[in-house]
Protein backbone atom coordinates (compact mmCIF):
# COMPACT_ATOMS: atom_id res chain seq x y z
CA UNK A 1 0.00 0.00 0.00
CA UNK A 2 1.09 3.56 -0.62
CA UNK A 3 0.32 6.37 1.83
CA UNK A 4 0.92 10.01 0.97
CA UNK A 5 1.90 11.31 4.40
CA UNK A 6 2.74 14.93 3.59
CA UNK A 7 2.85 16.83 0.32
CA UNK A 8 6.41 15.62 -0.25
CA UNK A 9 6.73 12.33 1.65
CA UNK A 10 5.06 9.02 0.92
CA UNK A 11 5.64 5.52 2.27
CA UNK A 12 5.00 2.13 0.77
CA UNK A 13 4.30 -0.78 3.10
CA UNK A 14 2.81 -4.25 3.22
CA UNK A 15 -0.41 -5.07 5.06
CA UNK A 16 1.60 -6.86 7.75
CA UNK A 17 3.24 -3.54 8.67
CA UNK A 18 6.56 -4.02 6.91
CA UNK A 19 7.83 -0.73 5.47
CA UNK A 20 9.20 -1.14 1.94
CA UNK A 21 10.36 2.40 1.17
CA UNK A 22 10.08 6.12 1.75
CA UNK A 23 9.88 8.54 -1.16
CA UNK A 24 10.83 12.16 -0.67
CA UNK A 25 9.73 14.53 -3.44
CA UNK A 26 12.54 17.07 -3.86
CA UNK A 27 10.76 19.32 -6.39
CA UNK A 28 14.10 19.76 -8.18
CA UNK A 29 15.70 18.03 -11.15
CA UNK A 30 17.97 15.00 -11.05
CA UNK A 31 20.87 17.19 -12.16
CA UNK A 32 20.29 19.58 -9.24
CA UNK A 33 20.10 16.64 -6.84
CA UNK A 34 23.39 15.27 -8.11
CA UNK A 35 25.13 18.62 -7.55
CA UNK A 36 24.15 18.69 -3.86
CA UNK A 37 23.40 15.03 -3.30
CA UNK A 38 24.49 14.64 0.35
CA UNK A 39 22.79 17.84 1.52
CA UNK A 40 19.52 17.00 -0.24
CA UNK A 41 19.60 13.41 1.00
CA UNK A 42 20.14 14.61 4.58
CA UNK A 43 17.28 17.11 4.23
CA UNK A 44 14.95 14.29 3.15
CA UNK A 45 16.09 12.06 6.02
CA UNK A 46 15.46 14.92 8.44
CA UNK A 47 11.93 15.48 7.09
CA UNK A 48 11.15 11.77 7.34
CA UNK A 49 12.46 11.42 10.90
CA UNK A 50 10.45 14.48 11.94
CA UNK A 51 7.33 12.41 11.21
CA UNK A 52 7.83 10.45 14.40
CA UNK A 53 9.75 12.77 16.73
CA UNK A 54 6.89 13.44 19.12
CA UNK A 55 3.51 12.06 20.09
CA UNK A 56 1.52 14.57 18.01
CA UNK A 57 3.53 13.81 14.86
CA UNK A 58 3.20 10.05 15.41
CA UNK A 59 -0.56 10.35 15.89
CA UNK A 60 -0.86 12.34 12.65
CA UNK A 61 1.29 9.79 10.83
CA UNK A 62 -0.81 6.92 12.18
CA UNK A 63 -4.02 8.67 11.10
CA UNK A 64 -2.66 9.11 7.55
CA UNK A 65 -1.73 5.43 7.38
CA UNK A 66 -5.12 4.40 8.79
CA UNK A 67 -6.91 6.59 6.26
CA UNK A 68 -5.08 4.87 3.41
CA UNK A 69 -5.83 1.41 4.78
CA UNK A 70 -9.52 2.27 5.13
CA UNK A 71 -9.59 3.65 1.58
CA UNK A 72 -7.93 0.68 -0.12
CA UNK A 73 -9.25 -2.12 2.09
CA UNK A 74 -11.42 -4.37 -0.04
CA UNK A 75 -11.97 -7.38 2.20
CA UNK A 76 -15.09 -7.43 4.29
CA UNK A 77 -13.39 -8.94 7.32
CA UNK A 78 -11.03 -5.96 7.61
CA UNK A 79 -8.28 -7.11 9.94
CA UNK A 80 -7.69 -4.91 12.94
CA UNK A 81 -6.87 -1.75 10.98
CA UNK A 82 -5.58 0.05 14.09
CA UNK A 83 -3.12 -2.79 14.60
CA UNK A 84 -1.89 -2.61 11.01
CA UNK A 85 -1.37 1.17 11.29
CA UNK A 86 0.44 0.72 14.61
CA UNK A 87 2.69 -1.98 13.12
CA UNK A 88 3.60 0.30 10.19
CA UNK A 89 4.39 3.13 12.58
CA UNK A 90 6.52 0.91 14.83
CA UNK A 91 8.30 -0.47 11.78
CA UNK A 92 9.05 3.08 10.57
CA UNK A 93 10.47 4.07 13.96
CA UNK A 94 12.61 0.92 14.09
CA UNK A 95 13.96 1.50 10.59
CA UNK A 96 14.70 5.17 11.26
CA UNK A 97 17.93 4.09 12.94
CA UNK A 98 19.17 1.95 10.05
CA UNK A 99 20.96 4.77 8.27
CA UNK A 100 18.51 4.97 5.35
CA UNK A 101 20.43 2.67 3.02
CA UNK A 102 19.59 1.75 -0.58
CA UNK A 103 19.08 5.30 -1.79
CA UNK A 104 17.98 5.93 -5.37
CA UNK A 105 16.92 8.95 -7.40
CA UNK A 106 13.58 8.50 -9.20
CA UNK A 107 12.63 10.76 -12.09
CA UNK A 108 8.91 11.49 -12.45
CA UNK A 109 9.04 11.22 -16.23
CA UNK A 110 11.52 11.14 -19.09
CA UNK A 111 11.46 14.86 -19.81
CA UNK A 112 14.88 16.47 -19.54
CA UNK A 113 13.98 18.89 -16.74
CA UNK A 114 11.59 16.59 -14.90
CA UNK A 115 11.67 16.79 -11.12
CA UNK A 116 12.96 13.82 -9.19
CA UNK A 117 12.44 12.13 -5.85
CA UNK A 118 14.79 10.35 -3.51
CA UNK A 119 13.72 6.86 -2.43
CA UNK A 120 15.02 4.93 0.56
CA UNK A 121 14.32 1.20 0.18
CA UNK A 122 14.58 -1.66 2.67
Amino acid sequence: MLSQITSDISIMYKKNGTVINYTCDTKITEQQINKNYEAIKQKCIYRITQLFTNHQNREYLKSQILETILTVSTDNETDDLEEIATNVLLNMIAKSSTNFKNVSIIKKNRARNATASIRFSY
